[in-house]
C-alpha cells in the first residue's frame, strides 16, 4: 500500500541484496518529475530508493511507527529489520516442512489433516483452519498466505460445494463434512461415471471430407441401455433433479449419494446431469431444461402428455398472478356460499324471471355456463333477454375473494389445464347457470323491432332470479335449426335479423384445438349456425349494456379496438400486391375529420407498433401455433412516448370509430369488408386462407379503457364487456357498475381506478394469451415429430424476417426455416418484410423504401441481378429438424419449393442448403 513504516518486499538482487534478504522498511516516499511514486526503504545495505513497480509486496503486514517527530535511529532499523528477516527464515522452515507433509494448499489437503487427527466433529473458523493448516500463530503468517486460504474458501460459500459448510449459526465458522459421507459421495461419482459409459457406445465414423475412420461415442438407444438396481435407482434420482428444474428453472437441492453435497473434486453433479442430458439426447445446442424434457421423455420416465404438463407449470410459475392451483384459502372463502334456495330472502329487490323458457348453449365440453336466453315475441318485434351469472353479488369489491380475482384478472384455458379466474365452487357451481336450479343473474331486457333494430329507450339491465331449463350444446341447436325447430329456427332467425343491422367485419376462421386425452391430438371445429347465433346475442347484450351506461353518465370501463394506422394499412397494402390481390385498402377513408384535425397527432402517431387482439365478438384467430406471425397479429401493448401520449391532454386524446359519423363509420369499415367479403370467391383453399390471414394481421388488439374509442373490428361506437364475469374480472367490474344504476347509487368507481385497472386487465389478458399459445405451441412441438403430420405437405410462408421464413402447415403446425437453408449468399427484405432478395441492399437507394409496389422498378437501376428467394405466399414443402420443446419452437428444411405468381402456383428449382 505504500505507506511509511511498512515492511515491504522487492525483487531479488536488487541493490545486490538477494533472497531471503530481500525486505525493507519504507521511511519516506515522493513522486518524480514525472510524477511517479518513489520510496525511500530502509534495507540491509541502508536506505535505498525503488519505484512502486519494483516492489514485490507494498504490505506485509508488519509496520513500525515512522514520523519526522518520532523516527527510530539507523541502529534500531537495522535490528527491527534483521529480526524481521529472522523470523522470516523460521516461517520459511515451518512452511517448508508443511509443504513437505501436505503439499501444495488445498481445501482437501486441508480437511484430510482434519480427518488424521480426528478434528471432523468440530466448527472452525477461518484463522483456525489457517492456523492448522501453517501449524503456527496466526499472527506469524503473511497476509498473502492467508489471502491464499481465504479465496479458496469462497468455493465453499456455497450450501453442498467441496468439504466444508459454513456454519448455520454463526457464518464466520465453517464445519467439515464427515469422513463417511465422503466416502459414499466418491463411491456414487465412480458409479455416475460407469452410468455414464453404459449410456454409450463406441461406433466406427467414416470422415466425409477425409474418409478417415475414428471412434466416436454415441447414444445407445434406451432399451439397450442396461442398467443394474442400483444404476437404476441413481437414473431416478437424476430424473428427479431434472423434473424439478424444468419446473422451477434452478436446481433442487438434492446431493451425491442422499447427502446434500452436490459438487466435490472438480465433479459437479449439476454439470454432470446437464451434459448428460444433452450429449444423450444429442439434438444439438439448447437448453438446459429442453434436454432435461427430451431426457425424461426418451428415458420413459413422462409420456408426451406428462412432458406437456411439466411445461405448462413452468411457464405458469414464471408468469404473473397466475397459478396451477388456488390457494385453499380462497375456496374456503368461496365455499362459505349456499345455494340461492336456501336464503330466498336475496331474491327481494330482484326481477322474477323463473317464468321465462331458458336455455344455455355451449361446447359439449363446458363445465360451466355463464350466460343463457330466452326470447318473448311482440307485436312490434322481440325481447331478447341475455341472462349473465351475478359473480358479483357473491364477489363483494375489496374482499379477499375481489383481491384474488383482481390480480388475476383472467381466467387461463390451457389444453392441459384450466386455470380459473374464481374458485369451482363459485365458477362450475353457484355462478354456473345449471338446469333446474334458482340462479342469481345479471338481466338485460333487449327491445328488438322488426327490422332488427335496437329500441334502447325500452331497454333495461335487472338483477334477476332465473330457472334454465336445458343446459343445450351446440350440436344439438345445429340440428334443431337445420330441422326448423319453432323455438331454435325463430332463435336463429332472429339472430340473423340482429345481424343484418351491423357493419363490423365478418371475420371468422376455424378453431384449431390441441386435443390432451389418450392420445395428443388436433382437432378443427368450424364456426357453425349455433355459435354465431350465441356470438350475435352476447356482443349485442355488450353494446346495449355500454350504450346504457353511457345514457345515464356513468364512467365505465370500455373495449376498444383501434382503427387501424396508417402503417398497418400500408403494410396491408403491399401483402395483398404480392398475391396480386385486387383489393386495396384506402387510408382516407380511415382517418378521422374534424375543423381542428391539425391539432391532433394522427393515430399512427400515438399507437405506432400498439398492436393488440379484437378480443370478443366475431374476430377471432386460431392457426398455427403463435411463434411468430400470431404474435405479429396480437403483439403486446408498448409503452407509449409520455410526450404524445398523456391521457391528461386533450389535445392527444385517442379517437376511434365512437368519435366518427355514422357515414364516417360506413366508409371506413367498407374499406375492409369489400376485401374480406371477396375472399370467399377464391378458389384455391390455400391462397383464401393466405389472404385471410393477411387481413388479420392488419388488425389491432382490444384494450380495456376508461375512455370510449369503439371498436373497430364490431363496427361498435360502444363496447364493454359484460358477458362472462366468470372468466374475466373487467365484466365483474361492469356488473357493480350496473347495480349501482338500477339502484340509483354513488358509482363503486372513479376514473382513476377505472384507468388502473383497465392498464392491469388488458395486461393480464395479454399474459393470459400467450401462456396460451405458448402451451399450445409446445403441444403442436411435440405432434411434429409425428411423421402423419408433416410428411409431403405443402406449407405457406407466412411471414420472413432477416434470419428465416415461417411456414405453417395446413394442420396449423407452424415451423422456421432458416435463410441460410435456402441460399448461401447475403439476403435482405423489403420495407414491409414480404420478400426476402439475395444480393446487397446497397444496389438500391438507401433512402428509398423498398415496396412490393416499386421493387421492380429499384431493381432495374443498379448494376448486378438480384433475386428474389421468397416471398409470404410462397409454399414450402418441409422437413422438421430441430425442437425447443420448451418454448414451442420448431426448426425446418425445406424440400420441395412452390412460387406464387400472379394468384398461381409453380414449383421453382432450387438447391437448398442441408445444415
Amino acid at each position: 500500500m505504500g505507506i511509511i513504516g511498512n515492511f515491504v518486499k522487492f525483487k531479488s538482487n536488487t541493490f545486490g541484496i538477494k533472497e531471503p534478504e530481500n525486505y525493507g522498511v519504507i521511511v519516506s516516499s515522493k513522486r518524480d518529475k514525472n510524477k511517479n511514486q518513489i520510496f525511500q526503504i530502509f534495507t540491509t545495505k541502508g536506505v535505498q530508493q525503488i519505484s512502486k513497480k519494483n516492489l514485490l509486496e507494498k504490505d506485509l503486514g508488519i509496520k513500525i511507527n515512522i514520523d519526522k517527530f518520532n523516527k527510530p535511529s539507523k541502529e534500531e532499523l537495522k535490528s527491527r529489520l534483521n529480526d524481521f528477516i529472522f523470523n522470516l527464515k523460521d516461517k520459511e522452515e515451518v512452511y517448508k516442512k508443511n509443504i513437505q507433509e501436505h503439499g501444495e494448499f488445498s481445501i482437501q489437503k486441508l480437511w484430510k489433516l482434519l480427518d488424521e487427527e480426528n478434528g471432523l466433529e468440530k466448527s472452525y473458523s477461518l484463522d483456525n483452519l489457517i492456523e492448522k493448516w501453517y501449524s503456527m500463530e496466526i499472527d506469524d503468517i503473511s497476509r498473502k498466505r492467508k489471502g491464499k486460504i481465504r479465496e479458496a474458501f469462497q468455493e465453499c460459500q456455497s450450501y453442498g460445494y467441496s468439504y466444508f459448510d459454513r456454519d448455520e449459526k454463526n457464518k464466520q465458522f465453517w464445519t467439515p463434512i464427515q469422513s463417511k459421507d465422503v466416502k459414499k459421495i466418491k463411491r456414487e461419482i465412480n458409479e455416475l461415471g460407469n452410468l455414464r459409459n453404459i449410456m454409450f457406445e463406441l461406433t466406427e465414423v467414416i470422415d466425409e471430407e477425409t474418409e478417415e475412420i475414428f471412434m466416436k461415442k454415441i447414444p445407445k438407444e434406451w432399451n439397450n441401455v442396461k442398467l443394474n438396481d442400483n444404476q437404476k435407482l441413481i437414473i431416478i434420482e437424476l430424473q428427479k433433479i431434472m423434473k424439478f428444474f424444468i419446473i422451477h428453472d434452478t436446481w433442487s437441492v438434492s446431493g451425491l449419494a442422499k447427502t446434500h453435497v452436490y459438487s466435490l473434486d472438480g465433479f459437479s453433479l449439476r454439470n454432470y446431469v446437464s451434459n448428460l442430458a444433452e450429449d444423450w439426447v444429442n439434438e444439438g445446442r439448447s437448453s438446459k431444461s429442453d434436454y432435461f424434457l427430451k431426457f425424461l421423455i426418451k428415458s420413459n420416465y413422462i409420456s408426451q402428455k406428462e412432458a406437456l404438463i411439466l411445461v405448462s407449470k413452468r411457464h405458469i410459475k414464471l408468469s404473473k398472478n397466475f397459478e396451477w392451483t388456488i390457494d385453499d384459502r380462497i375456496i374456503k372463502i368461496a365455499e362459505k356460499f349456499n345455494e340461492p334456495s336456501e336464503t330466498p330472502e336475496i331474491y327481494e329487490n330482484r326481477t322474477d324471471l323463473r317464468r321465462l323458457e331458458t336455455y344455455t348453449i355451449d361446447p359439449p365440453t363446458a363445465k360451466d355456463f355463464d350466460d343463457a336466453i330466452s326470447t318473448e315475441k311482440l307485436k312490434e318485434g322481440f325481447i331478447l333477454w341475455v341472462h349473465i351469472a351475478d359473480v358479483a353479488h357473491y364477489v363483494k369489491k375489496d374482499t379477499t375473494l375481489d383481491a384474488n380475482a383482481r390480480a388475476k384478472a383472467t381466467s387461463v384455458y390451457l389444453p392441459t389445464k384450466t386455470l380459473p379466474m374464481l374458485p369451482n365452487h363459485l365458477s362450475d357451481n353457484l355462478c354456473s347457470l345449471k338446469e333446474n336450479v334458482d340462479r342469481l343473474a345479471m338481466s338485460v331486457e333487449i327491445h328488438i323491432n322488426d327490422k332488427g333494430d335496437t329500441i334502447l329507450d325500452k331497454c333495461k339491465i335487472h338483477n334477476s332470479v332465473i330457472l334454465v331449463d336445458k343446459n343445450l350444446n351446440y350440436d344439438y341447436v345445429n340440428q334443431m335449426i337445420n330441422e326448423k325447430n319453432d323455438t331454435f329456427y325463430e332463435l336463429f332467425m332472429l339472430s340473423k335479423l340482429i345481424e343484418k343491422n351491423r357493419i363490423g367485419l365478418n371475420l371468422q376462421t376455424d378453431e384449431l384445438r390441441l386435443e390432451i386425452g389418450d392420445e395428443m391430438k388436433l382437432s378443427n371445429k368450424a364456426a357453425s349456425n349455433s355459435t354465431k347465433m350465441i356470438e350475435n346475442f352476447m356482443v349485442l347484450a355488450n353494446i346495449v349494456v355500454a350504450e346504457l351506461l353511457i345514457k345515464n353518465d356513468i364512467e365505465t370501463l370500455f373495449r376498444n379496438h383501434i382503427i387501424p394506422d396508417e402503417n398497418d394499412v400500408d403494410k396491408l397494402n403491399a401483402q395483398l400486391k404480392i398475391f396480386d390481390y385486387e383489393f386495396q385498402v384506402d387510408y382516407e377513408k380511415l382517418k378521422l375529420r374534424e375543423e381542428k384535425e391539425e391539432q391532433m397527432p394522427s393515430i399512427m402517431d400515438l399507437l405506432s407498433n400498439n398492436k393488440m387482439g379484437t378480443g370478443d365478438g366475431k374476430i377471432t384467430f386460431s392457426l398455427g401455433q403463435g411463434t411468430n406471425f400470431v404474435n405479429e397479429i396480437k403483439k403486446n401493448i408498448t409503452e407509449m412516448e409520455e410526450e404524445t401520449t398523456s391521457k391528461n391532454d386533450e389535445l392527444y386524446e385517442i379517437k376511434g370509430i365512437a368519435q366518427m359519423t355514422d357515414e364516417q363509420r360506413y366508409d371506413a369499415m367498407y374499406e375492409f369488408r369489400k376485401g374480406i367479403e371477396n375472399i370467399s370467391n377464391i378458389n384455391d383453399p390455400y391462397f383464401s386462407k393466405l389472404i385471410y390471414i393477411t387481413y388479420l394481421k392488419s388488425l389491432s388488439r382490444a384494450t380495456y379503457d376508461e375512455k370510449n374509442i369503439g371498436h373497430f373490428g364490431l363496427g361498435a361506437k360502444s363496447y364493454l364487456h359484460f358477458t362472462s364475469p366468470i372468466r374475466r374480472y373487467p365484466d365483474i367490474i361492469i356488473h357493480r357498475l350496473c347495480k349501482n344504476m338500477i339502484n340509483k347509487e354513488q358509482s363503486a368507481y372513479n376514473i382513476d381506478e377505472l384507468r388502473n385497472i383497465a392498464e392491469h386487465c388488458t395486461e393480464q389478458s395479454i399474459a393470459a394469451e400467450k401462456l396460451e399459445r405458448t402451451i399450445i405451441a409446445v403441444g403442436f412441438s411435440f405432434l411434429s415429430r409425428n411423421t402423419s403430420y408433416t410428411i409431403n405437405k405443402d406449407g405457406i410462408v407466412v411471414s420472413i424476417f432477416g434470419g428465416g421464413v415461417f411456414v405453417l402447415l395446413p394442420n396449423g403446425i407452424e415451423a422456421r426455416i432458416p435463410l441460410s437453408n435456402l441460399v448461401d449468399k447475403p439476403t435482405f427484405i423489403d420495407d414491409f418484410e414480404t420478400m426476402c432478395f439475395v444480393g446487397s441492399r446497397s444496389n438500391f437507394d438507401m433512402e428509398q423504401q423498398i415496396t412490393p409496389h416499386n421493387w421492380r422498378e429499384l431493381l432495374s437501376e443498379g448494376d448486378e441481378p438480384i433475386e428474389v428467394i421468397a416471398k409470404i405466399g410462397d409454399r414450402i414443402a418441409i422437413e422438421f429438424k430441430r425442437w425447443n420443446h420448451i418454448e414451442g419452437k420448431v426448426e425446418a428444411s425445406p424440400i420441395r419449393f412452390l412460387e406464387l405468381n400472379n394468384g398461381q402456383y409453380h414449383e421453382k428449382l432450387i438447391e437448398f442448403i442441408e445444415k
